[in-house]
């Protein structure tokens, strides 16, 4: 029964295109007896969904929302409508507009008291100041924005803050500081499966790859974006995106695919009639006439920009325009001209180059990993005092949830027998029409009886699967409140500091919560016990294991003093046969386990490595080769009563050596091919990248992982974790 029931839940959490979710929206607010603070909030969202496609859509939903949360004073729907209607505005480029609206929305949020609402708010306020080139407060609202999404654990929110911030780092020329944000960006971007978020993350990375005159990467990036562009059909992103690709032809003097592209982007533009897109093709056109000697047709795009920029105030946009007005009239000998626009310009860069923003930008980075930390102790404190309350409701939730859907499902049952029926009855009375014609009167009365039957239960269906909707959006709280809980239970970063020179993390679950889980436990400043397991199953019943796992392990080693690996593998064993009843066949779930214990001696600066496993291996690898380390083949937990029974292995570490932890996860991950990533390729990574440090060894495998996953989905949940003796 209870594997049904996560079935049914994930069933109801799975992803749905951006189509069906404005469909759904739809059907929200359409739905009689529901609380008008829930239809004026799913407006809302239907106006948010069509910023980018239909614009005059997005901006009459968010007036009628504006005019029903006045109406009831409903403070959190006024915040709301405030900053769609915002939104359009700084969609039209009309940034003055957009900042009024957002300042409107910013008291009403905080009001109301949503964190969520007021880290998208500070998102928005930061974008404006962006492109009114005032770098100072873009950076203290993009931090501020960072902070709210990161302490309510927002993986969309945070996505587009690492990526607005790269974009920012990017603007001062800290090109490496640029990719770093973007990358991880679009790690959370990948891992939330959103595809206009994450085309957005595609774009920005091929224009840092651009900055770095890699091209070859930098139109990877940029086709990866347009591809998932021309499936929503934004024509703000396909419009960006052909403008980014002519100009890379453009940087690489190939000039002859040049025009085809920024025909379409223009297109693209007109339709989306977005000022600011058009102004930058109009620079782009500009700068390709230049370099192709035609000034008379570089000077008429010039300055068609520089008006345009001036109009909707983008100062990056002046400057390109004046820039290449100043080129073109140079060369027509039209020397006012060309004297005005570089003077103008001037005046522009001047104003720009501004090393405060520099010194200030870094300077909030630090502040921001200090106040990060801060905010991170006080959030666990807070979720573990609510913790007891609320996971008496998670049981009611789910039975719920259950009901429902087995009570849909008898009603369609039922009318579909009831429909067989009357198709029975009909075919009698046309063979036995003749003879039976007073039968055929009555037969057509009871015809009319059942088909009212039928109409009034589609009415009930269709209450219940309103219902239905809101029921899914409480699972799926419940969910990621639960797996807040098992991020609670992972070792804090810190304490791996304290022990290893270095170190990096990769912790991806296939769904909301994971089956897998790593474990630490520092005995003594020279001895530390390190655990990484794979749990069966993944999601709901993956993540119960998981706790499980590190709830005995915590038993073992830190309150039975057991420090033997064979031995704490042995104890976890029989615990988990104990627990689930596994001797009596009720059950055979278990999990796959690598445990180290690690004994630093200070005299030699060496460290004694002693491994045992279930079914896993780990890898060291030193200045001469990599090895890889394989356990035993028992299968750990199970209704196996001859497993139980493990071995150490031992080596000795030397400072600067690495050591490799991980689940089957990343080598198992499929291609569209169904082709495994393999054993071969990874540790054909770590044997390349042995000179680099661990963050971008880490890179290097996201990006083999990006690289050979590509739209399939993730197969399995994914850890691996490096570090350095």
């Amino acid at each position: 029964m209870r594997k049904i029931l996560y079935c049914l839940a994930f069933l109801l959490l799975s992803y749905t295109s951006q189509a069906q979710k404005a469909d759904s929206l739809k059907r929200l607010i359409q739905t009689k007896g529901i609380a008008d603070s829930t239809r004026i909030l799913a407006i809302i969202d239907l106006a948010i969904e069509y910023r980018n496609t239909h614009t005059d859509t997005c901006l009459s939903l968010s007036k009628k929302a504006l005019a029903l949360a006045k109406k009831s004073q409903y403070a959190k729907g006024m915040g709301r409508a405030n900053r769609a209607i915002g939104i359009y505005y700084y969609v039209k480029t009309d940034y003055e507009k957009a900042l009024e609206y957002y300042q409107k929305a910013l008291p009403l949020i905080e009001e109301a008291a949503d964190k969520r609402d007021l880290a998208w708010v500070y998102t928005n306020i930061g974008s404006v100041y962006k492109n009114q080139g005032d770098y100072q407060k873009t950076i203290d609202y993009y931090y501020k924005s960072l902070k709210a999404f990161e302490a309510i654990r927002d993986l969309t929110g945070a996505g587009w803050a690492y990526g607005n911030l790269g974009q920012i780092y990017a603007n001062l020329g800290n090109a490496e500081k640029s990719l770093d944000y973007y990358l991880k960006s679009l790690e959370l971007r990948l891992q939330v499966g959103h595809p206009p978020d994450v085309a957005v993350a595609y774009t920005s990375i091929g224009k840092a790859y651009e900055k770095t005159k890699n091209y070859d990467k930098s139109i990877e990036y940029h086709q990866k974006s347009l591809n998932i562009y021309q499936k929503i059909k934004d024509y703000n992103g396909m419009a960006f995106t052909y403008d980014y690709m002519a100009n890379i032809l453009l940087g690489q003097k190939q000039y002859q695919g040049v025009l085809p592209y920024l025909d379409k982007s223009l297109d693209f533009a007109q339709n989306a009639d977005n000022k600011g897109i058009i102004c930058e093709i109009y620079i782009s056109y500009a700068r390709y006439y230049n370099a192709k000697e035609e000034y008379n047709r570089a000077l008429d795009f010039a300055q068609k920009a520089l008006k345009m920029a001036r109009n909707i105030g983008q100062i990056n946009l002046e400057i390109e325009a004046a820039f290449q007005t100043r080129e073109a009239a140079k060369k027509l000998n039209q020397y006012r001209i060309a004297y005005e626009s570089f003077e103008f310009y001037q005046k522009l860069v001047d104003s720009l180059d501004n090393q405060e923003n520099k010194k200030a930008a870094l300077q909030k980075d630090f502040q921001f990993k200090e106040q990060k930390q801060k905010l991170e102790r006080e959030k666990k404190e807070l979720e573990l005092q609510a913790q007891i309350k609320e996971q008496k409701v998670y049981g009611y939730i789910f039975m719920i949830s259950f009901v429902i859907v087995l009570a849909f499902t008898a009603f369609v049952a039922y009318a579909y027998q009831n429909k067989k029926k009357a198709n029975v009855l009909l075919a009698e009375q046309q063979n036995e029409i003749v003879m039976q014609n007073e039968e055929l009167h009555q037969n057509q009365e009871e015809l009319i009886t059942l088909n009212d039957l039928l109409t009034s239960q589609k009415g009930e269906v269709e209450s219940l699967f309103s219902k239905l909707i809101i029921t899914s959006e409480q699972l799926n709280k419940s969910i990621r409140y639960a797996s807040r809980i098992q991020e609670l239970m992972l070792p804090e970063k810190t304490d791996l500091d304290k022990f290893f020179t270095d170190k990096f993390i990769i912790y991806r679950p296939k769904d909301v919560v994971s089956g897998d889980f790593y474990w630490f436990s520092q005995i003594n400043p020279q001895k530390a016990i390190l655990v990484v397991a794979d749990c069966t199953g993944h999601g709901v019943p993956g993540a119960f294991m998981s706790m499980l796992g590190s709830t005995l392990l915590h038993q073992i080693i830190n309150i039975n003093r057991v420090y033997n690996p064979a031995q704490i593998l042995h104890y976890q064993h029989i615990n988990i046969q104990n627990l689930l009843k596994q001797n009596a066949g009720k059950n055979n779930d278990g999990m796959d386990i690598s445990v180290c214990l690690l004994e630093k001696n200070p005299d030699t600066a060496t460290t004694v490595l002693t491994f045992a496993a279930a079914k896993s291996s780990i890898y060291i690898r030193n200045k001469e080769k990599l090895e890889k380390l394989d356990g035993d083949r028992h299968f750990l937990g199970g209704m196996d009563t001859v497993a139980g029974s493990f071995n150490n292995h031992t080596r000795i570490l030397s400072e600067g050596d690495f050591l490799y932890l991980f689940t089957d996860g990343l080598c198992d991950q499929n291609n569209n091919k169904r082709k495994r990533i393999g054993n071969a390729a990874i540790e054909n990574v770590l044997n390349e990248n042995y000179h680099k440090n661990l963050n971008t060894q880490k890179q290097v495998l996201f990006r083999l992982l990006e690289h050979h996953q590509q739209h399939e989905n993730q197969r399995d949940d994914i850890t691996f974790l490096g570090l350095k003796i």
